[in-house]
């Protein structure tokens, strides 16, 4: 998705998605009871710090590097 007018529409959309999504893990974990310890603080780390972590962070990274490269400064 190309950026318009210098803002990074992509890294924005994906994070946003990516906190929505954390949200959404956040509240169901909660309603399952105490998201702090055993399996559902496994879960809450390795989905909400883990994946939602890194797919935030990479297109942030994929976009600002898509940037550098076509205004060719590597």
């Amino acid at each position: 998705m190309p950026d318009g007018a210098g803002f990074p529409k992509t890294t924005f959309a994906v994070n946003i998605t990516g906190a929505l999504f954390l949200a959404v893990l956040i509240e169901w974990l909660g309603h399952r009871g105490e998201s702090g310890s055993g399996t559902r603080r496994s879960v809450r780390v390795f989905l909400g710090t883990g994946v939602m972590g890194g797919f935030t962070t990479y297109s942030a990274l994929a976009a600002q590097t898509d940037a550098l490269v076509r205004t060719e400064q590597p």
